[in-house]
């Protein structure tokens, strides 16, 4: 009896049955799925938007997430068996399994090892940016506040040539990865921004930076 597995909205459609008759099989994410692989009837791996990864061991009746959301999206999944396997996604991501579970992040963990805040693009720009940054993993001996890292405490903010804060993209904690925010053109009250030079700021712990931009109408 052969089993397929349809992927759409973070839900599966199912049969076991050869005239193809379908039913629905949730998942425990709420977000779009893009790819999967089963090792055996049992055994299998679903990855999607914002890194979720999500396995199951008992045909797909079940799920449980093995990886939480993160910046970017997952987009393929391979496994050779139960426990080996690659998954790949947007950002030169890999994540790899000997074990079933997830234990290796990235091949370039060079990375997460610094704080870094890339130029914005497009740059000039209309009417919508990106702004890609990375936070390091704290070392051990980094202080904690309200049981999470310092420097897992994340403002990007964005201000006009007079120094005005204009806009908020980040303010709150944040694990070590990389990130990407997109900043519209918006101020915080949802007007529009005049054409003009501003300044986007990374704060996270004792670690400041600054860039400019340009926005043209």
């Amino acid at each position: 009896m052969k089993t397929s597995l349809l992927i759409f909205l973070a839900f599966f459609i199912i049969t076991s049955h050869a005239k193809s008759q379908w039913y629905q099989q949730n998942s425990v994410v709420s977000r779009d799925l893009y790819s999967i692989s089963f090792t055996d009837k049992n055994t299998g791996t679903a990855v999607g938007v914002q890194q979720n990864i999500i396995r199951t061991t008992d045909g797909g009746t079940t799920w449980t997430t093995q990886l939480y959301e993160m910046p970017y999206n997952l987009i393929s999944v391979y496994s050779t068996d139960q426990n080996n396997g690659t998954a790949i996604g947007s950002g030169g991501l890999i994540f790899h399994t000997t074990n079933g579970e997830v234990t290796s992040v990235n091949d370039n963990k060079s990375l997460v090892e610094e704080f870094s805040i890339k130029q914005n693009y497009p740059n000039l720009f209309n009417p919508v940016t990106k702004i890609r940054y990375s936070i390091p993993t704290p070392p051990a001996s980094s202080p904690l506040i309200k049981g999470r890292n310092e420097v897992g405490f994340v403002t990007l903010k964005v201000y006009d040539i007079l120094g005005n804060e204009v806009a908020t993209l980040v303010n709150e904690y944040k694990p070590a990865g990389i990130y990407e925010v997109e900043f519209n053109g918006h101020s915080d009250g949802g007007q529009n921004l005049s054409s003009g030079v501003y300044f986007y700021q990374l704060r996270a712990g004792n670690y400041i930076e600054t860039k400019k931009m340009l926005l043209i109408r």
